[in-house]
């Protein structure tokens, strides 16, 4: 079970960085939104491999970032509806260069996407089946 914390907490730590180099041009820096990914990976990386134990470490953590997204996505949801809840970045003003400013970063994320695949590899955590 700790290969698959430490996995999931690496994928999303990746997760969190991609979300900050998106978010915080339009919200400022947040230390408890940004933990809560690699946290809340970490914790469905670690549930993941309890009930499937023979699933590669990659597939999980790659399954973990999807169940934290949802997870995340809807606790969201659920607080905008009560009110309590509207992210910053929506009250920013778009201007017509606002995708171009986007599609300069294409290159960061792809690179840390393809860090995704090769982590677990890298640091000895695939397993042997």
């Amino acid at each position: 079970m700790i290969a698959e914390f430490i996995v999931g907490f690496i994928y999303g730590l990746i997760i969190a960085l991609l979300g900050a180099l998106k978010d915080t041009r339009y919200e400022n820096f947040n230390i408890i939104k940004f933990i809560r990914s690699p946290l809340i990976t970490a914790i469905w990386a670690v549930i993941l491999g309890y009930a499937l134990p023979g699933l590669p470490l990659y597939i999980i953590g790659l399954s973990a970032i999807a169940l934290e997204r949802i997870t995340v996505e809807i606790y969201k949801g659920i607080r905008s509806l009560e009110g309590k809840y509207k992210p910053g970045k929506f009250d920013y003003p778009m201007n017509e260069y606002a995708w171009y400013e986007l599609t300069r970063f294409v290159p960061v994320l792809l690179l840390l996407y393809g860090a995704l695949l090769l982590v677990p590899k890298h640091i000895g955590l695939l397993s042997p089946s």
